[in-house]
C-alpha cells in the first residue's frame, strides 16, 4: 500500500471515528433535553392531577342524592338521551364539587365509574357528555399515578382515585385535555430535528477539519522516517559499494601481495571505518528517539574536559595552518556523561575545522552563566551559515554546502547527533553569527544535569 493511499485510509478512519463520537454526542444531548422539555410541559397539569388527591374534600357521595351533578348552586342537568351504564347508580348519585379546584383548572373532567369501570357520571365545567368519553380507556388496578390517554381524537392526562361510600367502591377518573402542550412539544420537536441535522451535518465537517489536522503530524513524521530509511540507505551504500568494488579487484589479482595492493586495502579499511562510524551514529540516534540508551553520568570538571578534548585537535588544527584557543573560565564541576561531552565538542570542533579557512582561527571557551548553568562556544572564523540553513541544520542527513562531498562534509548526522546529546543533558544547543565572520555554536548545560535527565 503506498503511502497516498494509508495517509487517506487513516484519514477516513479518524473523520469516521471522530463523526461517530459527535453523533452520539449531539444525540445524547438532543435526547437530554427532549426529556427535560417534554416532562416539564406536563409538569403544571400532572401537579394539579396529583393535587387532586389530596383533597378529601373534593368530591363527597351521597346516596339520597336526586341524580344531579351539583357544581356549588348551579346544576347540570344529564342531557337527554344519555344511556346509564347503571341506572340505579345513577337515580341514586348526588356530586358535590369544591369550587376552588374547579377554579383552580376548569378544563378538569371527571368521570364516575362503578366497581366494574361503568361510566356513571360526567362532572367538570367543559363535560357535555360526549359520546366518546363513554369510551375513554379505563384500568381500575391503575391508580394513584398520572398517565396519558387518547380519545376522540384528543390527548389527555388522567390520574384515578378509589372512593368507598357505604362499602361500595367507586373509581374517580379525572382528566386534563393536553393538545395544547402536544402541539407545543411537536413543533419544539421539529424545530430539534432540524437543529440536530444542522449539527451532523457540521460535524461531518468538523471531523474531516480535526482528521486533517491530527494527521498532520503523522504525516511529516512518517515523511521524516522515510527520508531518513532512504538518506540512510543512500549514505550505507556509498561505502558498501566501495568495500565491494574493491574487494572484486583484490579477488582479480588473487597471488598479489598487499603491499602491492595497499591503496586498495587501506580504501577497504578507511570505508569499513567511515561505514562503523554511521552505524554507531544511527544506532545512537535510534536508541535515543526510542529512549533506550542511558547516560553514565559522573562528576565532571567542566574547563578539565573541555581542555582535554581540544588538545586532541591542536596538531589537526596546526598541520592544516589554524590556530585553536582555548579560554576556560566556568569552573563548575557538573554531573554528566563525560563520554558524551567528548563526542558533542569532537563533532563541533570537526565541524570548526571543516568551514574555517587556513589562517584563521577558532576559539573555544567556557564560562558560568548564573548559578545553575554552563555555557560552552565554539566560534570559527568561516564563512557563517545562511539565516535560512541555520533553522535546518540540525536536521538528519542535511548539509548546508550541498556541493561538499561525504569525504569533506560528512554525512548530516553531527549536528543532529549533538543536539540529541546535549539536550539529553537537559541543555540547549544554538548557532549564532560570530562577528564579522563566522559561527558561534553555544552549549548551554545545567548545573546538575543527571538530575534532569536520566535518558539519552
Amino acid at each position: 500500500m503506498t503511502e497516498r493511499a494509508l495517509i487517506r485510509r487513516e484519514l477516513v478512519r479518524q473523520t469516521a471515528l471522530l463523526f461517530f463520537v459527535f453523533a452520539l454526542l449531539f444525540a445524547l444531548l438532543g435526547a437530554g433535553v427532549y426529556s427535560m422539555v417534554s416532562s416539564n410541559i406536563y409538569r403544571n397539569a400532572d401537579e394539579n392531577l396529583q393535587a387532586i388527591g389530596m383533597e378529601s374534600d373534593y368530591i363527597t357521595l351521597d346516596a339520597a342524592g336526586s341524580g344531579s351533578a351539583i357544581v356549588d348552586d348551579v346544576v347540570v342537568e344529564e342531557p337527554d338521551g344519555a344511556a346509564p351504564s347503571d341506572a340505579t347508580a345513577i337515580d341514586d348519585l348526588s356530586l358535590t364539587l369544591q369550587q376552588s379546584i374547579v377554579d383552580a383548572d376548569p378544563q378538569f373532567i371527571t368521570l364516575i365509574r362503578n366497581e366494574q369501570g361503568d361510566l356513571l357520571e360526567t362532572v367538570g365545567l367543559y363535560a357535555s357528555y360526549p359520546s366518546f368519553l363513554r369510551h375513554i380507556p379505563f384500568d381500575k388496578n391503575d391508580l394513584e399515578r398520572v398517565y396519558q390517554i387518547a380519545a376522540g381524537g384528543h390527548e389527555y392526562r388522567g390520574i384515578t382515585y378509589a372512593a368507598n361510600d357505604e362499602g361500595e367502591t367507586t373509581y374517580l377518573q379525572t382528566l386534563v385535555n393536553v393538545d395544547s402542550e402536544i402541539a407545543i412539544l411537536d413543533g419544539f420537536t421539529r424545530t430539534l430535528i432540524v437543529y440536530l441535522a444542522a449539527a451532523v451535518v457540521v460535524a461531518a465537517g468538523a471531523s474531516y477539519l480535526l482528521s486533517r489536522r491530527t494527521l498532520k503530524p503523522i504525516v511529516a513524521n512518517m515523511r521524516a522516517q522515510t527520508e531518513f530509511v532512504q538518506n540512510a540507505s543512500h549514505e550505507l551504500r556509498t561505502p558498501l559499494a566501495v568495500i565491494q568494488t574493491t574487494g572484486e579487484l583484490l579477488l582479480d589479482s588473487p597471488n598479489s601481495r598487499i603491499v602491492d595492493r595497499f591503496e586498495d586495502v587501506n580504501a577497504i579499511t578507511s570505508e569499513t571505518k567511515r561505514l562503523a562510524r554511521l552505524v554507531d551514529d544511527l544506532m545512537e540516534l535510534s536508541l535515543g528517539d526510542a529512549g533506550r540508551s542511558s547516560l553514565d553520568a559522573s562528576a565532571v570538571n567542566l574547563d578539565a574536559l573541555v581542555r582535554e578534548a581540544c588538545a586532541a585537535y591542536e596538531d589537526f588544527a596546526t598541520l592544516q595552518d589554524k590556530r585553536l584557543e582555548v579560554e576556560t573560565g566556568s569552573r563548575e564541576t557538573i554531573e554528566a556523561d563525560a563520554d558524551k561531552l567528548r563526542q558533542l565538542l569532537g563533532i563541533v570542533l570537526d565541524n570548526a575545522l571543516k568551514y574555517t579557512a587556513p589562517g584563521d582561527e577558532i576559539t573555544v571557551r567556557t564560562r558560568a552563566s548564573g548559578p545553575k548553568q554552563c555555557v560552552v562556544e565554539v566560534a570559527d572564523t568561516g564563512c557563517g551559515i545562511d539565516p535560512e540553513d541555520r533553522a535546518h541544520v540540525f536536521e538528519r542527513f542535511y548539509r548546508v554546502d550541498k556541493a561538499r562531498s561525504r569525504e569533506t562534509g560528512g554525512y548530516g548526522l553531527g549536528l543532529s547527533l549533538a543536539q540529541h546529546i546535549v539536550e539529553a543533558h537537559g541543555g540547549s544547543i544554538a548557532l549564532e553569527p560570530n562577528e564579522p565572520r563566522g559561527t558561534v555554536v553555544v552549549v548551554t548545560l545545567p548545573a546538575n544535569a543527571s538530575k534532569r535527565v536520566d535518558s539519552l
